[in-house]
């Protein structure tokens, strides 16, 4: 059994801003700069994600890092 119980997701653009995060696990990104609300820029974007997942033996900790493109 494992259930996810919280995340920490940070969404950065090529430069190293912020334009994204949230501990909503169903992290429903918009494309949109948390700043502005306006809609990023077409590219590359990287994220950081801690997922805190229960399991039968306990809470453990995974940390994803990927990245994401945006085309319009």
């Amino acid at each position: 059994y494992t259930s996810v119980s919280a995340v920490d997701m940070k969404i950065f653009d090529r430069w190293g801003k912020e334009v994204f995060e949230t501990k909503d696990p169903e992290i429903n990104w918009d494309g949109k700069d948390k700043t502005t609300n306006q809609p990023c820029s077409d590219g590359t974007y990287f994220y950081i994600c801690d997922v805190y997942e229960i399991t039968l033996t306990g809470t453990i900790k995974r940390n994803l890092r990927g990245s994401v493109t945006i085309l319009r």
